[in-house]
Parts: structure tokens; C-alpha cells; sequence
């Protein structure tokens, strides 16, 4: 049976704010509770904002009754402005875990935005941590949006706290590139800014630059088209990208050689364009050690 939501939502409120100052919010459960038996409500999006307030006023075990209940808004606006109003874990994961919303990429990287943006780090933690129990595959995608979305406004210490409380290897991977970029110096910082702790763990960190991995028959100008490549297509040869590349050639020599630096052609190569761009001394010999 289908009922009008906005309708049951006017009675609720009157009889929360009637009784809000004489008995505790919730006295209201058993009335809510009579409306939800039995009844679906599909309302559309304008009315979904509406009452974002409202919801938010209610305590949240009639707040997540009736989120059960609601069909009909077709974006994900009305849901993401709900998470803002309440800045509540357990409204954000019942939302996040429903499973017919926040499905898609452009979804996630929204929801993820709003996460990082409106809740603590305490509360993005709880809720990484619970859906890491609960959902392997939310918990990595909903991970790596949060991580992009603080990597944005260059929150490297707020990052660094998420993932040393909730480690996920491609956010790891995220923050290192991201500290790289911003300032080439970082690169004798990396380790120490994230926790790695399995070989695994090691090799997967530079994965987002892989094709930069050092092969026998290369030529050095391929080295600086794969930089472009990896970085964007319109990524300029600089500082920056000239310690990455730096870096994965001596990565490269060192797996072939038991942990040793040979000087290669192509390290020698890749150091010249050091000098070229003015990468700091202590940056190159950090690199080499």
C-alpha cells in the first residue's frame, strides 16, 4: 500500500515538536513505527530535499525506519544532502550500503567528496573500518574516493592519518604520487609517511607507475613519453616528474641486481635530465641511497 510521505511527515511533525519539550524524542518511535507498517512511499526529488531537515531532527532509528521505506528520488543529490545535514556514520552507511544508490564511479567520487568534506576523521575511519567488515569491494572503492577528494585540496596530513587508521593499498599509492608531485624533495619522505609493511605491499605501491619500469631495450626519450602517459597527456617534463622517473629507473636496476644501483645508460640518461631541471643534490643522492 502506497501513502502520501509528505502528508505522514506534516503529522509527524507536529506531534515531535508537540511533544519534544514534554516527553523525549523517543516517545515518537511507536507513531512513526504505526506509519511505517505496512506502507511504501515513493516521493520525488523536491520533496526528498524538503524534508532533509526534518530528517535530520528526528532521532536516527526513525531516521534509518523510514530511509527503508523511501522510493522514488532519481539522483543522488537528495541522499548526499541528507549525509550533509546529518553528519551521522551509521545514516552515511546506511545509505552507502543499500545498494541502489551511489553505484556508479561518478557516485562514488560525490558521496566520497561529501565524506571528506562534512564528517571527522574520526567518523570517516569508523565508517572505512565497518564497511571493511562488511563490504570488501565498497570499502576500497569508497577508500580510494575519500583519499582522491583530500589529495584535491592537498590535505596530506588529514590522508596520512585516514590511512595509517585504515590502511588500503591503492590510497597508499595515491598519497606517495600525490606528496611526490607537490614537492619533489618528498621522495626521501615517502616511506616514513605511510606505513608498508609486506613485499607485496612494497611492489604494489609504485603499480600506478609501472610502465616505467626499467626494460633492457628502451630508449631513453620513451622514458619521458611514459611519464607523460602515466601523469596525463598534457603533463609537461618537469621537477617533479623528473624525480619520478629517476626513481623508477633506480627501482628497476635494483630489482634486477639484488638490491645494488648499476650505473646504466638509462640511469645516466635519467640523471642528466636532473641537472636539466634543477632537481636539488640531496633530492638525487636520497634517490640513489
Amino acid at each position: 500500500m502506497r501513502r502520501n510521505l509528505m502528508f505522514d511527515l506534516a503529522y509527524i511533525r507536529i506531534i515531535y515538536s508537540r511533544s519534544k519539550q514534554l516527553t523525549p524524542p523517543d516517545s515518537l518511535i511507536k507513531d512513526v513505527e504505526w506509519l511505517l507498517q505496512g506502507f511504501d512511499y515513493r516521493i520525488t526529488d523536491s520533496n526528498m530535499f524538503k524534508m532533509n531537515s526534518f530528517m535530520a531532527s528526528l532521532p536516527e532509528s526513525l531516521r534509518h525506519g523510514l530511509l527503508a521505506k523511501i522510493k522514488g528520488p532519481t539522483t543522488i543529490s537528495p541522499y548526499t544532502q541528507l549525509v550533509k545535514a546529518c553528519r551521522s556514520v551509521d545514516t552515511t552507511l546506511v545509505l552507502i550500503q543499500q545498494g541502489n544508490i551511489f553505484k556508479s564511479r561518478s557516485e562514488l567520487l560525490k558521496i566520497g567528496r561529501i565524506i571528506a568534506n562534512y564528517l571527522s576523521n574520526g567518523q570517516i575511519i569508523e565508517i572505512l573500518q565497518k564497511l571493511y567488515t562488511s563490504s570488501q569491494p565498497m570499502f576500497h572503492s569508497l577508500h580510494q574516493k575519500v583519499t582522491m577528494s583530500l589529495l584535491s585540496t592537498k590535505e596530506f596530513e588529514r590522508c596520512n592519518t585516514i590511512i595509517n587508521a585504515c590502511p588500503e593499498t591503492k590510497s597508499i599509492q595515491l598519497l606517495n604520487n600525490a606528496l611526490l608531485l607537490d614537492n619533489p624533495s618528498n621522495v626521501t619522505k615517502l616511506i616514513q609517511q605511510v606505513t608498508i609493511n609486506t613485499p607485496k605491499q612494497q611492489h604494489e605501491q609504485l603499480t600506478t607507475f609501472k610502465r616505467l619500469m626499467d626494460t633492457p631495450n628502451a630508449m631513453p626519450y620513451c622514458l619521458s613519453r611514459d611519464v607523460k602517459r602515466v601523469l596525463g597527456r598534457s603533463s609537461p617534463m618537469n621537477k617533479a616528474t623528473t624525480v619520478m622517473l629517476v626513481k623508477h629507473t633506480i627501482d628497476g636496476i635494483k630489482k634486477r641486481n639484488d638490491g645494488n644501483v648499476i650505473a646504466t645508460d638509462r640511469l645516466k640518461w635519467a640523471l642528466a635530465q636532473c641537472a636539466r631541471y634543477k632537481v636539488p643534490k640531496s633530492v638525487i643522492h636520497g634517490l640513489v641511497d
